[in-house]
């Protein structure tokens, strides 16, 4: 007998689901990420192609995002600005940091940031609903090791 299982974006029994926005110049990207977020019932509040389109949309908008996806590398603010930035606004905004940086010293700057976690490009849905599950402590998300 299948169980029933509640979609990712969804906040517990209430029929309220997370506020997500996604930062990110590739619209091929904004696109895949825009996809696997809706098909799991998360609320896309906000996107931007950049930290300082980012910075103004959120400084203006009527509701501020749960979580944020938001690229490193981007022409005229790049993601660790923009997250300094959007730390001041809200620092409870969770974070999730998309790269195809791998070196430590980038990591290091992003997780003293305080962001909640970082996710290596090229990504796929698995990676990004695992490292959502993770940040909203969905455990029924996340694989099931044998031991």
């Amino acid at each position: 007998m299948a169980q029933f299982k509640l979609p990712l974006g969804q906040i517990g029994l209430a029929l309220e689901f997370y506020k997500v926005m996604i930062i990110e110049d590739s619209k091929t990207v904004r696109l895949m990420l825009k996809q696997i977020l809706l098909s799991e019932k998360f609320n896309l509040i906000i996107e931007a192609e950049n930290g300082i389109d980012a910075i103004q949309k959120l400084q203006n908008a009527p509701e501020k995002p749960d979580i944020i996806f938001s690229d490193v590398d981007m022409p005229g603010m790049n993601g660790i600005e923009a997250v300094a930035e959007i730390k001041k606004i809200d620092p409870k905004i969770k974070i999730v940091m998309a790269t195809s940086h791998k070196d430590e010293d980038t990591v290091k700057k992003l997780l003293n940031l305080g962001i909640s976690g970082y996710i290596v490009k090229p990504f796929d849905r698995q990676q990004v609903l695992e490292k959502i599950a993770k940040i909203v402590g969905r455990d029924d998300y996340l694989p099931k090791f044998i031991s």
